[in-house]
C-alpha cells in the first residue's frame, strides 16, 4: 500500500475501530493476510478492513447492525 493511500485509510480504520470499542465489540487485528488483505477477528468472525470502514462510512457500524452481522457470519461458519 502506497504511503499517500495509507495516510487516508489509516484514520478511516482508526475512526472504525474506535466505535467498535465504544459499542464493546471485542477485535482483534488488523493482520494483514499473506496476499495484502487487511482483515479483523471481531467476536470470533473475520471481517475485512475494508467491511468494517464500509459499514462505518455508511452509518451502519451500530450494536444492531454488528449483532445481526456476525449472528449471521456464525450461522454461515457454523460457529
Amino acid at each position: 500500500m502506497s504511503q499517500a493511500s495509507q495516510k487516508t485509510v489509516l484514520p478511516r480504520i482508526e475512526a472504525s475501530l474506535l466505535s467498535l470499542e465504544k459499542l464493546n465489540f471485542r477485535y482483534r487485528g488488523p493482520f494483514e493476510t499473506p496476499r495484502g488483505k487487511h482483515i479483523l477477528l471481531v467476536e470470533g468472525c473475520i471481517l475485512t478492513q475494508a467491511e468494517i470502514m464500509e459499514l462505518h462510512e455508511r452509518g451502519m457500524l451500530n450494536a444492531e447492525s454488528i449483532g445481526r452481522l456476525l449472528s449471521d457470519l456464525k450461522r454461515i461458519q457454523g460457529m
